[in-house]
């Protein structure tokens, strides 16, 4: 047991580290990522239902065989019961897409029964069969493969959308893996003086010069920026569990954080979000929902076009055509077809017409479904389209005037603490306000880290679906 403890104590010392950063960590984003093969999985999937609408157009070769071998008594002598049967067929059969099947075939049959012996029949033959009407030329075949063809490209699209949201999702994590950083860096740093103050004021006690409640009301600011720490630390740990969680090759890996700059990322949104402002309408060639609405457009106009033959009647013309020899026994059958073989010609005609109104009521249902259907994904892609759009710029407007006051409480309350220091050692205020000071400038600073963040995200928000957003802080490969 001891042993295994320290064999897990040395690996765990010994494990490989990793320099996070916005650019390491979109390159450990490729295979062995689940999110990442799922989205590939669901991807493959939609090709695969377009690789079966297909599968019906492909030509297909078969053979059957047959073999009867019967005891059977004739009633009457003179009426033939079949004692021996024996045949192979092979043929070739492919649906076109102009709604016409073909077949060829090869064949041979042998059969004895107490008449005659060996009667054998070779032949070949071709048969077509025509929709003269519900498919005519194809007009619902053709339609139902350009309609999976054109929903797997919309698979593509969509495909490319939430990988760059799940990168953009991310690069989020990781800001806020920083932004957690940051508020560490400013408690500890707070700290450190909380506990100076500390130091100072037990020092003021043993000289008579302060009282215990002083010491005390420093003890309590110690332990409370101790557990802000603590709590900052646990949301750290959180952070880079979720982390691990979503990328595993960073599982068994210790996560340092690569040097960066919050006030240049902070910049370079605000810069991007003053272009952004200079355009007036909805940029949509920056993102792939307007071609995704395109395809949408044509998805429900093909759609429509086989629901409107649903209730439609079924005619179909059937020819074959055969030439045949016979004789008793293979070889003199093939000669018989070779040198003396006859024709046959054989044409048929089948109609189907529904009865009643069920099929023309499902019609009309699945019609108003497939409307209402791609009508809510137009709308849906279109809104958020426009929403992303006109609403962020606003949002980071807020924002930006939110940290800029921020930023001016900071800058006061740091003048006024260097002021009420100075008021301190002349006790002409007290501890407790002195302290309360001190927290007022941490919440500041702490909820301007916050505010950066929002900033950050929101921008990131809007590029997960705007992506070709001409922006230098736009930088995801993918």
């Amino acid at each position: 047991m001891i042993f295994a403890l320290f064999l897990l104590q040395f690996s765990l010392s010994h494990a490989e580290g990793f320099l996070l950063s916005e650019v390491s960590l979109e390159k450990e984003l490729k295979d062995g990522v689940p999110t990442i093969e799922k989205i590939e999985a669901q991807s493959a999937q939609r090709e695969f239902e377009y690789s079966q609408s297909e599968e019906k157009f492909a030509p297909s070769l078969q053979f059957r065989t047959e073999y009867l071998n019967s005891n059977e008594k004739s009633f009457i002598s003179y009426i033939p019961v079949t004692q021996k049967n024996l045949g192979q067929t092979i043929s070739v059969k492919k649906m076109t897409q102009y709604g016409t099947e073909l077949s060829a075939s090869l064949y041979s049959h042998q059969n004895s029964n107490n008449i005659y012996n060996n009667a054998t029949t070779t032949g070949v033959g071709v048969s077509v069969g025509l929709d003269l009407y519900k498919d005519f030329l194809g007009r619902s075949s053709r339609a139902i493969v350009e309609n999976k063809e054109i929903k797997s490209k919309r698979a593509k699209l969509e495909k490319n959308l939430q990988k760059r949201n799940f990168v953009v999702q991310m690069k989020k994590l990781y800001w806020a893996i920083v932004a957690n950083a940051e508020s560490l860096k400013i408690s500890r740093k707070l700290l450190s003086s909380s506990e100076e103050q500390l130091q100072i004021s037990k020092r003021k006690f043993k000289s008579g010069v302060s009282d215990q409640g002083e010491v005390a009301r420093y003890e309590a600011q110690v332990a409370q920026r101790k557990a802000q720490i603590i709590s900052f630390e646990y949301q750290r740990s959180n952070l880079f569990r979720q982390l691990k969680e979503l990328v595993p090759t960073l599982s068994r890996k210790d996560i340092v954080i690569a040097d960066y700059d919050v006030d240049k990322t902070v910049e370079e949104v605000l810069i991007c979000s003053e272009y952004i402002k200079t355009l007036e309408e909805t940029p949509y060639d920056s993102s792939y929902y307007d071609e995704i609405i395109e395809i949408l457009l044509e998805e429900q106009r093909l759609d429509e076009k086989v629901t409107s033959l649903y209730s439609d009647i079924d005619i179909k013309l059937m020819v074959s055509y055969d030439s045949t020899g016979k004789d008793f026994g293979y070889s003199k059958s093939i000669d018989d077809f070779q040198d003396d073989g006859r024709n046959t010609l054989a044409m048929g005609l089948q109609i189907n017409i529904p009865l009643g109104r069920s099929k023309s009521n499902s019609e009309e249902l699945l019609n108003k479904v497939q409307k209402r259907m791609y009508l809510a994904q137009q709308l849906e892609s279109k809104a958020k389209l426009d929403a992303f759009h006109t609403q962020t710029v606003q949002s980071i407007d807020y924002l930006r005037e939110v940290i800029k006051n921020q930023k001016r409480n900071s800058f006061f309350l740091s003048k006024s603490i260097a002021e009420s220091k100075r008021k301190y050692r002349q006790a002409r205020i007290t501890v407790e306000q002195l302290v309360q000071e001190q927290d007022s400038l941490l919440n500041s600073d702490l909820q301007t880290i916050e505010s950066n963040l929002a900033v950050i995200h929101t921008l990131y928000d809007y590029f997960s679906v705007f992506g070709q957003t001409s922006c230098s802080i736009n930088r995801t490969n993918i």
